[in-house]
């Protein structure tokens, strides 16, 4: 079985204003031709397929151009992100060919979708969980229907002395941690069932303890946490006794960098990360997709297929003089944040960096000089004046005197304070 893992796809984002449409139809383009030339199984998307809950028209029909021609070479497996709209993202799920699954309903979590092999024999099984969202969720994963029928407390639901008959309103803890935990002890209970001999992979979209973030994921926090043990993968509630496969791999979504999360005697876990950058403080990942080879249950290897995104960003901290001396043509082609250490602001510095530096995206200051610590003694404020003060502050921040001009600005605040004062 060969599989794709990717996510964070972020359909109609754009970068300071820049659209990135046709950088997102070059990688789909590389996407579907590894499909299609490299025998594989299925395609796992974790999330976050749009970049808003409401799509342009035009982000919405190059999705459906997307998965119409890649669900003709392989089975495509989607689950929404935090960004997503599960409701519009699932719109007419049910009425989808057998090889497009768009999973976005709490309620199917713990339900496998079957891989088929080249024998068309099932090849592989996999658990979507959509984005979780603690309020969203926690009532819909508080219980649980087992194969007759009947319902079932979840053990995460604190309420020891409610019966099965429970009333609507109970709910599990509110965090990600509760509602993950039960997710995957329906897929747990499923797998008690089906006792697998094929592998099992799980899909998330989450942040796990000890992701690297970036600062273009927008921020989960519920609680005071945001954050999901990786651990909760390892056992999934099985029970004592149980023989059968527990996950080989995790797909995750969530986080934009490309990275493994290790988690002791548990399954491969991964971000497949976005397939383009959409920060600066992506700027020296290498974006691409994860390839998953099972060769049998238990033994996979994964490969990360880097991918050209068509653009670079890049950031250079420098003066305006050493832009203009031509010092940095070799960021010319780069979308570029420039940071200028220059002590003043001329006038037009703006239009003179991008002469230079075209595709400059944005431009701030820092001042190189170090900012001494400000040490205050205990010398009654009464022995200065406070036009004394002001210019020592702007001496402390500045590491510089004020000229005759700003001195003169910093008299007339003085005094116009004063004045406003006395006729008060």
């Amino acid at each position: 079985m060969r599989v794709i893992h990717t996510a964070d796809w972020h359909i109609g984002r754009t970068i300071k204003g820049r659209d990135l449409r046709s950088y997102h139809e070059a990688f789909f383009s590389q996407l579907i031709d590894i499909v299609r030339s490299d025998s594989i199984d299925a395609v796992l998307v974790a999330g976050d397929i749009y970049d808003r809950a409401i799509p342009p028209l035009e982000s919405v029909a190059l999705l459906s151009e997307v998965l119409q021609e890649l669900s003709s070479y392989a089975p495509v497996i989607l689950t929404p992100g935090n960004h997503d709209s599960p409701i519009r993202l699932g719109f007419a799920a049910g009425m989808m060919h057998k090889n497009l699954h768009i999973f976005s309903k709490t309620e199917h979590v713990g339900q496998a979708i079957e891989i088929p092999n080249s024998q068309d024999e099932v090849g592989a099984l996999v658990y979507p969980i959509p984005y979780l969202d603690p309020d969203m969720s926690r009532g819909a994963l508080a219980t649980w229907t087992d194969a007759d029928g009947n319902q079932h407390l979840d053990e995460g639901v604190a309420s020891p002395e409610a019966s099965a008959e429970h009333a609507s309103g109970l709910v599990l803890p509110r965090s990600h941690e509760s509602v993950m935990a039960a997710a995957l002890r329906r897929i747990g209970r499923d797998l008690i069932q089906r006792k697998p001999w094929v592998p099992v992979i799980a899909m998330a979209h989450a942040f796990i303890t000890g992701g690297l973030a970036s600062d273009s994921e927008r921020n989960i926090q519920v609680g005071g946490a945001d954050s999901i043990p990786g651990d909760l993968f390892s056992h999934l509630g099985f029970h004592d006794g149980y023989t059968g496969t527990p996950l080989d791999y995790v797909a995750l979504g969530h986080l934009h960098r490309p990275q493994g999360i290790t988690v002791k005697n548990g399954p491969q876990i991964r971000y497949s990360g976005s397939p383009l950058p959409f920060s600066y403080s992506e700027e020296k990942d290498v974006k691409g997709i994860q390839i998953l080879d099972f060769t049998r249950v238990g033994d996979l290897r994964t490969e990360e297929i880097n991918l050209d995104a068509g653009y670079r960003l890049a950031t250079v901290t420098t003066t305006l003089e050493a832009i203009e001396s031509g010092k940095h043509e070799d960021l010319k082609d780069a979308w570029t944040r420039v940071i200028l250490t220059d002590a003043h602001r001329p006038p037009g510095t703006i239009g003179r960096i991008r002469t230079h530096l075209p595709n400059t995206l944005e431009v701030s200051f820092e001042d190189k000089a170090a900012v001494p610590t400000i040490k205050l003694s205990p010398v009654p404020h009464v022995q200065f004046s406070t036009l004394e003060m002001l210019t020592e502050f702007y001496k402390q921040i500045t590491n510089t005197k004020p000229s005759a001009q700003e001195l003169a600005i910093l008299s007339d605040w003085d005094e116009k304070a004063r004045q406003k004062e006395v006729s008060a």
